[in-house]
């Protein structure tokens, strides 16, 4: 067999096997989840164990992991003046400013301010 004759055998095999893939993808019914027995008991996010770290003393130490690092990101800071640390903090304590997009022929889209619950969406009026 040449190596034309292969490679096209190889596309076509995979190309076959997407379409099978893609055929067996089936939407979702309205109010079905994609997980109906939800996350499993027990288990922890990356977030909840980085968490539960910082809150632990390291041997031979008074202070726990979060003091450390907090002093750690003041002193980068505030003593070495690095300029994107002093943004970085200053970004988490006050928030970063909202910025207005827009999209084709500069017509502002409407930006959503959600709190987290339907009934606290707000609209801002779009002036035309």
């Amino acid at each position: 067999m040449k190596k034309e004759q292969i490679t096209d055998n190889t596309e076509k095999k995979q190309r076959a096997g997407m379409e099978r893939r893609l055929a067996n993808l089936k939407p979702f019914k309205p109010g079905q989840s994609g997980n109906p027995k939800g996350k499993p008991k027990g288990s922890t996010s990356i977030i909840s164990a980085i968490k539960r770290k910082l809150l632990e003393t390291p041997p031979n130490e008074k202070r726990n992991y979060l003091e450390i690092l907090t002093t750690k990101i003041l002193k980068k800071a505030l003593v070495d003046g690095s300029a994107p640390m002093i943004k970085l903090i200053w970004n988490y304590v006050d928030g970063l400013p909202t910025q207005t997009v827009r999209g084709e022929g500069l017509q502002p889209i409407i930006q959503l301010m959600c709190t987290g619950k339907e009934k606290d969406l707000k609209f801002p009026e779009v002036k035309e």
